[in-house]
């Protein structure tokens, strides 16, 4: 199945139309993001800002470099809006823009927490937290 998404996103790559296209990409993960915090068991950390339990308030932290700002200023509360929809529950957002770099470096450091990063360069993504 991940692999016909993938073939499915690697044929449109060149086709995405803004923004409902974007906005399905941006759903699509927070959805993952979502679903690995909530199978990767019980941590030490229990004072995880994702809480999935029915009725319950969602609550994520997005860091992401800040010329996305005004993309999601835009995106972000129509996710609210659809994920309230589907799933009954209020979704906010805590978010944290800067320069690509100084966001990678906080979160390997622990000092900025997320639950979605997103970045814009190949050498922040694949940085090595060691």
């Amino acid at each position: 199945m991940i692999e016909q998404f993938y073939q499915w996103l690697s044929a449109r790559r060149l086709k995405l139309s803004f923004p409902k296209d974007y906005v399905f990409l941006f759903l699509v993960g927070i959805s993952l993001s979502i679903a690995i915090a909530a199978c990767s068991g019980n941590n030490a950390d229990t004072s995880s800002s994702v809480k999935l339990a029915a009725g319950r308030d969602v609550k994520l932290k997005l860091v992401s470099y800040s010329v996305t700002k005004a993309a999601y200023d835009q995106i972000i509360p129509k996710f609210v809006e659809k994920w309230k929809q589907y799933h009954n529950q209020n979704v906010t957002f805590d978010q944290s823009y800067g320069g690509s770099g100084s966001q990678t470096d906080a979160v390997i450091n622990s000092s900025q927490q997320a639950d979605v990063v997103h970045l814009s360069l190949a050498l922040d993504i694949n940085k090595k937290t060691c």
